[in-house]
C-alpha cells in the first residue's frame, strides 16, 4: 500500500479531486501554503494499492500543469526572494504550479 501526497495549486485542485474520485480513489485534502511564491496550495492525500500508483500519478500529471509567469508579475517580497535567494534576474519568466508529489510506503492504514 502507498500514500500519494501531492502539493498542488488551489486552481488545479477541484479538477484533480474530481478525477481521482471518479476513478475510485479516496481523497483527503488539506489547505496549505508556502513555497517561495507564498501562494495558497492544497495538499492532496490518497492511500492506494501499489498497482494503482501509476494511475494516480497520471491523473495528477494531467490535472496539474505548470505554467510560466513573468517575474514582473510577482509580489515585491517574492521577487526579492527570487533575486536574493536564487540569483534570478528581474526580467524573464519562472515556472509556476504543477505538482510536487511524494509516494510513501504505508505499513498500516486504519479507518474508524
Amino acid at each position: 500500500m502507498k500514500l500519494v501526497m501531492a502539493i498542488v495549486k488551489r486552481d488545479d485542485s477541484k479538477t484533480l479531486i474530481r478525477e481521482l474520485m471518479e476513478k475510485g480513489f479516496q481523497v483527503t485534502r488539506l489547505a496549505s501554503s508556502g513555497g517561495f511564491l507564498r501562494t495558497a496550495n492544497l495538499t492532496i492525500i490518497c492511500v492506494t494499492q501499489d498497482e494503482r500508483v501509476d494511475e494516480c500519478l497520471s491523473i495528477i500529471e494531467r490535472s496539474c500543469k505548470a505554467t510560466r509567469i513573468p517575474v514582473s508579475n510577482l509580489t515585491p517580497e517574492s521577487s526579492s526572494f527570487f533575486i536574493a535567494g536564487m540569483g534570478i534576474r528581474r526580467e524573464g519568466e519562472v515556472l509556476f504550479g504543477g505538482a510536487t508529489v511524494f509516494v510513501l510506503n504505508v505499513e498500516r492504514m486504519v479507518k474508524y
